[in-house]
């Protein structure tokens, strides 16, 4: 086996969690229920109760209104959401504890396929229709859906080279276009 095609590395749930967070930081359709909650909402509250002073007449109901929505956007905004994301994203984890998804894994670059092995399964991908690759400062993120993906851990990789295997890589692929740097 070429070293410089292969890595050896271990993926623990804090890894797996890493990368849907990052997915739900940056995914188009997260984003949009992200902004349902800090926008549309903290909105409709306001709506209701600038409704109710035009009603009744009432300044004290709009200024009411003004600070529920403010507290509502501010809550979700800075501390809500994203914790909740994360508590969600870790609980659902924990409990589908799929053989495989935590571990050893090893990647295999062929000419024309990516070939992850663990412990219990043994999954190829044509290069070509990977979706895209995502370089963080810990991790490589090797989207094999929109929504899935390989999650290399830089600092768990015990075999292989890693610049030397995303070169191959992004050779491998017809379009260099999908390598992203954060």
């Amino acid at each position: 086996m070429n070293d410089n095609y292969y890595l050896k590395y271990t993926v623990t749930i804090e890894d797996l969690i890493a990368f849907n967070i990052y997915h739900a930081k940056n995914s188009p359709s997260m984003l949009k229920q992200w902004h349902l909650y800090q926008r549309k909402i903290p909105a409709i509250i306001f709506s209701l109760f600038l409704f109710q002073s035009l009603i009744q007449r009432n300044l004290q109901a709009l200024i009411t209104g003004t600070v529920v929505a403010l507290s509502i956007y501010i809550f979700f905004s800075l501390f809500h959401y994203l914790s909740l994301q994360e508590n969600n994203i870790k609980q659902t984890l924990i409990d589908r504890n799929r053989p495989g998804e935590t571990g050893e894994h090893i990647l295999e670059l062929t000419d024309t396929e990516i070939i992850e092995k663990t412990s219990v399964h043994e999954m190829k991908t044509k290069t070509s229709s990977l979706d895209k690759v995502v370089k963080l400062s810990d991790y490589i993120f090797i989207y094999i859906s929109s929504v899935e993906a390989h999650v290399i851990p830089k600092s768990s990789i015990t075999e292989g080279n890693l610049e030397k295997f995303l070169e191959e890589l992004n050779r491998l692929r017809e379009d260099n276009s999908h390598i992203y740097d954060n």
